[in-house]
């Protein structure tokens, strides 16, 4: 979970690099403050199962597109 946080953070930074504050960056992408994103790539058996726990799993709903 964290590493698809850091991914999606580092990718909007990226993406907009001319964003110079905070509440500018989240008004742009406003899906960083939504705790269901990942769920948007990852089904829940997927993101919440047993092998999700011991390290990176590709998404299973739709692919990133970073």
């Amino acid at each position: 979970m964290t590493r698809f946080w850091v991914r999606l953070v580092a990718h909007a930074v990226s993406d907009r690099p001319e964003i110079a504050s905070f509440e500018e960056f989240l008004a742009a992408y406003p899906l960083l403050l939504n705790k269901n994103t990942p769920l948007r790539h990852w089904s829940r058996d997927a993101m919440f199962g047993t092998d999700a726990r011991m390290g990176w799993r590709e998404p299973d709903v739709v692919a990133l597109p970073f």
